[in-house]
């Protein structure tokens, strides 16, 4: 078995025989389909079970509602293939999706293979999700640290194929404890790790923009819920990439990637909802010594990171207004430029930072 695709369902009966039908008619018979569903409510157990009745490559594993990590995790336990993939029950694949990635596995014989997306409904996608699932072609060579940090680096799990010796070797599962930015920390276990990684511009994978109801959309409301989740993913990744011992050759990287994707967003909520936030922040550099590693950190970043740790449990902080807004500006600057800080101040930007995820 050269493919095994991995489907964890909830609550999906009306959309997940569309998802099912897109992955088995865009391949031929060398792959396995996984779905779990994950305690569904509806009648999503029904329709799986027409489907593994009709299609003898349909697995369906029924479990009581543990979470979509869970379901992925049960997934990864069940699979017999050389490679691993993701697809969301609400999305799909696209037509030769399937023959498209065991094309990839054989010829690059990489650890890690990213494909391209596309989105729909057409036409609402932001820049942003356009841009971060836009893939181009890269020959098989090894790690680089922007692939999980950089700014252009997508934070999605799906549309990549990963060998399931890296998987089980490396001993990674999806982090059961999040709720949101999972796929970012399941990146940041997988990719490191890989000895070759490389991508395919081909369109594999076709990415359903947010469904009334759907986690994203929930996710969205409740700026404090939405910063704190962030948090927990900068801790998770921080602690990763403490035990594969690489954390001191990217602190500069990562303290810069941490204050794109939430600090810079918490020092501008109100004092009374970055507070503990900014405690967070300030423990998990203490904790993985960033304080003694300052010199390796550019003065943008440096700066941003000092604010964190002058605040105290109490609120105080040796920082003023002042000092917040200085370090900010200089870290944007440094990051995107003048020109974007001019155009976000009348109105025309908005924030760039944050992953997206």
């Amino acid at each position: 078995m050269r493919l095994s695709v991995i489907v964890p369902v909830y609550n999906l009966e009306s959309l997940v025989g569309e998802c099912l039908g897109s992955i088995c008619s865009s391949g031929s018979s060398d792959f396995e389909v996984i779905c779990v569903n994950d305690g569904s409510t509806d009648a999503s157990a029904t329709v799986l079970e027409q489907w593994s009745c009709r299609d003898p490559r349909i697995t369906v594993i029924n479990q009581e509602d543990k979470g979509v990590s869970n379901a992925r995790n049960v997934g990864i336990d069940a699979a017999s293939g050389e490679y691993l993939t993701f697809v969301d029950g609400d999305d799909r694949l696209a037509p030769g999706g399937v023959d498209a990635m065991l094309d990839a596995c054989e010829r690059l014989g990489s650890d890690v293979i990213s494909f391209g997306a596309t989105t729909f409904p057409e036409g609402v996608a932001t820049d942003w999700l356009t841009r971060h699932v836009t893939v181009a072609d890269m020959p098989p060579g090894p790690f680089s640290v922007d692939m999980v940090l950089g700014k252009d680096a997508s934070p999605f799990m799906w549309a990549r194929a990963y060998r399931r010796s890296l998987v089980q070797e490396g001993g990674i599962r999806f982090n059961e404890n999040l709720s949101l930015g999972e796929d970012v920390c399941w990146l940041a276990s997988c990719l490191p790790l890989a000895r070759k990684v490389a991508s395919v511009s081909t369109c594999v994978y076709e990415y359903r923009l947010a469904r009334q109801g759907s986690l994203m959309t929930q996710q969205a409301k409740g700026s404090k819920e939405q910063l704190s989740k962030h948090v927990d993913v900068v801790e998770d990744v921080y602690e990763t990439w403490e035990g594969y011992g690489i954390d001191e050759r990217y602190a500069a990287e990562l303290a810069d990637w941490a204050i794109r994707y939430v600090f810079y967003a918490i020092t501008r909520q109100p004092a009374d909802v970055r507070g503990g936030l900014v405690v967070r922040m300030r423990d998990i550099w203490r904790a993985h010594h960033v304080d003694g590693r300052l010199r390796l950190l550019p003065a943008p970043v440096r700066r941003m990171v000092e604010l964190a740790l002058s605040y105290e449990d109490d609120g105080t902080s040796s920082w003023s207004q002042r000092r917040q807004g200085a370090a900010g500006v200089m870290w944007r600057i440094s990051e995107y430029g003048m020109r974007d800080l001019v155009e976000t101040a009348v109105g025309r930007g908005g924030s760039r930072s944050g992953s997206g995820a």
